[in-house]
This record gives C-alpha cells, sequence and structure tokens, in this order.
C-alpha cells in the first residue's frame, strides 16, 4: 500500500490516484482505496522497489500487505473458470437490498450478476474507494466495514466526503 497526502480537497473527492508514475515494472494497481492511496500487486522486489520509492517520493505511510496470493491482480486469472464453475454449483437469488459491484461499480441486479462478480472478482482490480461513493450516492448513510483491522475504516472517515457513518464489524465482535 503506499498513501500520499491529496493535492487538495477536489483531488481527494473526485481526482485519479497520485503518483503512478512511481509504478514501474511488472506491478499492477489491485485497489483504489482513495485517490491518494493505491494498493498494489506483482513480484516481491519489485513491490519493495516501488514502496521504497514511494516513500522517498513522500508517502505519508507505505506498507507491505500481508497477504496469501496476489488478488484481485491478473496474476490469479487462470481461477476464475474454475471459481465460475464453482459458483454455479450454488443457490443464489437475485438481491433483494442494493449490491453494488467493486469491479464497476454498477447495482447488481441478479443472481447472474452475483455470480459473475463472485466468480470475476479474484482477479479483477477493484475500487474500494468508488464503490463506497456509489453507495453513498444512492443514499447509504451507514457503512459497515468488515475487514481483518480499523485500515479501512478509517480511510472511509479520512478520505469519503458527505453525510455518512462509518462503523467497524471489529467493534461489534469484541463487544459482544
Amino acid at each position: 500500500m503506499c498513501r500520499f497526502a491529496p493535492d487538495d480537497e477536489a483531488a481527494q473527492a473526485t481526482g485519479p490516484p497520485v503518483r503512478l508514475e512511481l509504478l514501474d515494472g511488472p506491478v499492477e494497481v489491485t485497489d483504489v482505496y482513495s485517490p491518494s492511496t493505491l494498493i498494489i500487486a506483482g513480484p516481491s522486489e519489485v513491490v519493495d522497489t516501488v514502496l521504497s520509492d514511494c516513500t522517498e517520493a513522500g508517502a505519508e505511510e507505505t506498507l507491505l500487505i500481508p497477504v496469501t496470493a496476489p488478488f484481485h491482480s491478473t496474476a490469479l486469472s487462470g481461477v476464475v473458470s474454475g471459481n465460475r464453475d464453482t459458483v454455479a454449483s450454488v443457490t443464489t437469488s437475485d438481491p433483494k437490498r442494493v449490491v453494488v459491484s467493486a469491479i464497476d461499480g454498477k447495482p447488481l441486479e441478479s443472481a447472474a450478476d452475483v455470480r459473475r462478480e463472485i466468480a470475476n472478482n479474484v482477479a479483477s482490480p477493484m475500487s474500494w474507494f468508488s464503490t463506497l461513493n456509489v453507495l453513498l450516492d444512492l443514499g447509504t448513510e451507514r457503512l459497515y466495514e468488515c475487514g481483518r483491522s480499523q485500515r479501512l475504516t478509517n480511510n472511509a472517515r479520512r478520505e469519503l466526503v458527505g453525510d455518512y457513518s462509518v462503523e467497524n464489524f471489529l467493534d461489534y465482535a469484541a463487544a459482544t
């Protein structure tokens, strides 16, 4: 992960991810946490170099995120057909609430849309930031983050513009 200070408030709300010129070599942007925060994947030595370059370029924070696989990158494109077969064997219904694709930000309106999203998600780049903005544009007033840490919750509180609240599932789990 590489996080830079946003250039200005407008760029923070709508601009593209910053400092893409630092991504040199066989590395991919796999998620956009905000216009100032990118998640990347690639060979470990290349990722280490990119993180070092980001630090030298003034990144507020860099972090090597421990993962078991390069999720949301083309390195996993070979598993998509197997995912499709597995997902096809599971009974799936049309969504009863709004579900937004983390891949393209569009509402998933049918069981087929949900199956496609699940099958393709592992090998497709995402934009967590854009997805949350779509939900806020649809009138969402409360967001629940279910990640392994407070990082995305804190990011939402810092980076998203609007009248909403964000809660972390870990807070509820610890209280019960």
